[in-house]
């Protein structure tokens, strides 16, 4: 058996530097089970 290894992708990087919402989703009922929000991302 011969193992072998996948290249190591860059990291994504992305400034949030604006308020923002952000949700968590079941992928299965795409019920909401989370919503929450950065008011002042500088803190």
């Amino acid at each position: 058996m011969a193992l072998t290894a996948m290249p190591q992708e860059q990291p994504v990087q992305f400034v949030l530097d604006r308020p923002f919402l952000f949700l968590i989703i079941d992928d299965l009922t795409g019920t909401v089970l989370f919503m929450g929000r950065v008011a002042d991302p500088e803190v």
